[in-house]
């Protein structure tokens, strides 16, 4: 079966504008990527972090051939998750399959990747980047779940 599928570009545009005593401040940049061709687009519930310690909620795994809840990896294109809840942050965490990163996005507030590739430093200072392999979160309430947007582009 020959696909229907017309792959297309993505274009990422990040605006800023601010004014301050009359004066204008900000600016536009816009990340354009070709050839294009898969999307997953989803709204969840995101459970709370739990009474101890940090319960987190897959989101999205990257691997070697597309899945249920996984994409593949080295067709990665870009990442955007919003937080809808009006109230908690989302404790986001990304893994490498050795690294674990935490990011805190508060209520209304999105985080966005345009690579895969992350790292922690280690005592030593050695960086060296490694394909994100899964994508977590967690509400920051022990209790309360929030609900969350996010997209993922692949080719």
């Amino acid at each position: 079966m020959a696909t229907t599928v017309t792959p297309s570009t993505l274009t990422v545009t990040l605006t800023e504008t601010y004014q301050l005593n009359g004066v204008s401040y900000g600016n536009a940049q816009s990340k354009t990527i070709t050839a294009q061709g898969q999307v997953d687009q989803r709204v969840m519930e995101i459970a709370g972090k739990g009474e101890e310690g940090l319960t987190f909620t897959n989101i999205i795994a990257f691997g070697a051939a597309d899945e249920a809840g996984k994409v593949v990896k080295a067709d990665y294109a870009y990442f955007r998750i919003t937080n809808l809840d009006d109230t908690n942050n989302l404790i986001l965490r990304l893994y490498n399959a050795v690294d674990y990163l935490y990011f805190n996005v508060e209520p209304s507030e999105s985080f966005m990747l345009l690579s895969n590739e992350i790292d922690a430093t280690t005592a030593a200072g050695v960086v060296s980047f490694a394909d994100i392999t899964e994508i977590a979160g967690a509400s920051s309430s022990a209790t309360a779940s929030i609900d969350i947007e996010y997209i993922v582009v692949t080719a």
